[in-house]
């Protein structure tokens, strides 16, 4: 009988035992389970906001610009270049005085990529982007060369993009000419030769020397400054910008 106790009490231990395991075992789960619930969750919500664009805030736009009509613009301001972008008797026109070196230049960017897809592209807006080079000459200067070279060739708006993608990658002390002249040797059917020679020409230091003098003349004191139609549109900040600009266009459409 003494034995038959015992083994009713080494049953009753390894019970009492496995209880416990799967006790522990059940608490040792419930925070993997939990953990993985959050993380769903924040998988969901991180995906919810990289869709939502509050406050009238442009989405990341990659912008294909064939077909849109590219030249160099000298009607708006007191004369001074600069580039064009959609149908010439569009009837609204943006224009942009913008500076590389610019951070809010830099944001306001995916706002005006959106808007040529939303006006540009239909013919209801033409931009025209103006080089300022006073935030930081000595970086702005180079970038606002580099342009002008860029839209002798026609194809401004597509640099446009590659000298931001420098400016986001390495920041604005990678305005290099060899760097520069590399990235622009990259688009399609463009000559590296033209643009290194226009980059050297003391003509076109002389056009960004006449956009800074076209700045005093009308007013305009920081980057980025926009007029819809002659309308100055005030810069609040990238989550606004793309609804205010949106706001004035239509106003101007009606």
């Amino acid at each position: 009988m003494a034995k038959s106790s015992s083994r009713r009490r080494r049953s009753s231990s390894k019970s009492s035992s496995s209880s416990r395991s799967r006790r522990s075992q059940s608490r040792n789960q419930t925070p993997i389970v939990i953990g993985i619930a959050v993380a769903a969750v924040v998988l969901v919500v991180g995906v919810i906001a990289a869709t939502v664009i509050p406050g009238g805030q442009a989405a990341a736009v990659s912008i294909d610009y064939s077909g849109l009509e590219q030249s160099i613009d000298r009607e708006y301001g007191a004369g001074a270049i600069g580039f064009s972008l959609g149908d010439p008797n569009a009837p609204v026109t943006l224009v942009e005085y913008s500076d590389f070196s610019c951070p809010h230049c830099n944001d306001l960017s995916e706002a005006v990529h959106q808007l040529i897809e939303d006006y540009v592209r239909d013919g209801q807006l033409r931009i025209v982007y103006k080089p300022v080079a006073f935030v930081n000459p000595t970086t702005s200067t180079p970038a606002a060369r580099a342009a002008v070279c860029a839209a002798e060739q026609g194809v401004f708006w597509e640099y446009h993009d590659v000298l931001w993608g420098i400016f986001r990658r390495n920041g604005p002390n990678a305005y290099t000419p060899a760097i520069m002249t590399r990235e622009f040797a990259e688009l399609s059917g463009v000559s590296e030769a033209e643009f290194e020679a226009c980059y050297s020409s003391p003509e076109t230091i002389a056009e960004i020397e006449a956009v800074l003098r076209e700045t005093q003349t009308i007013g305009v004191t920081g980057t980025p400054t926009l007029f819809v139609n002659g309308q100055t549109v005030g810069y609040r900040g990238a989550q606004f910008v793309y609804g205010d600009l949106v706001q004035a266009i239509d106003a101007e459409l009606q």
